[in-house]
């Protein structure tokens, strides 16, 4: 656990040491565009405030007042895409990807990891020859079967449509049909493989 946690820390200091230049410079140019403009001590007027706003930006809590003048809302805009979507979803995506490197290392020196990884990569090869071979004439009708069976299913689910279908027809009939829809979403199932 302690060696996960250092794996992960050194994949994200570059994005935190970037995120950090981020959060510093933008506090800058807050404190620099909007230090006269609304100094009741909760503002930009002290750069230790200033530093404290922005951070609270990347937490959520910001004043839509604040930002007046065009150039200002622009800056909140590009800092916000930056440092939350593109810094933060990098961070995420870095830490998922060294934790599935570090839990694959790990797996590789058992016998349970090995395993799981045949069965997925027998489960890939499959979809792949699935998808990327041709298809036989058997396999578009087992396609179209299914479909069409589970349309009606979805239909027969329709109360009004079960209404005026059990008007011509007998309950036994109907739940007959029901039956053989499902017989024949399980043979085009089977069909299709």
């Amino acid at each position: 656990l302690v060696s996960l946690f250092y794996q992960i820390v050194k994949g994200i200091r570059w994005i935190l040491f970037f995120l950090l230049i981020a959060i510093f410079a933008s506090s800058q140019m807050f404190y620099v565009m909007l230090s006269g403009q609304n100094c009741d001590g909760s503002g930009y007027c002290q750069k230790q405030n200033a530093y404290l706003q922005v951070w609270a930006i990347l937490l959520g809590q910001f004043d839509v007042a604040d930002f007046q003048t065009a150039f200002s809302v622009i800056s909140f805009v590009a800092f916000t895409f930056v440092a939350f979507v593109v810094l933060g979803y990098a961070l995420v995506a870095t830490s998922i990807d060294i934790y599935n490197k570090a839990v694959t290392f790990r797996s590789e020196n058992s016998a349970y990891g090995n395993r799981s990884r045949l069965v997925y990569i027998a489960e890939l090869r499959a979809f792949r020859r699935l998808f990327d071979q041709r298809w036989t004439a058997m396999q578009y009708c087992a396609a179209l079967l299914f479909l069409t069976s589970a349309a009606v299913l979805f239909l027969f689910a329709a109360a009004q449509i079960r209404a005026s279908l059990g008007e011509y027809y007998s309950g036994g009939v109907l739940g007959g049909a029901v039956a053989l829809l499902l017989i024949f979403l399980l043979v085009s199932i089977a069909a299709f493989v």
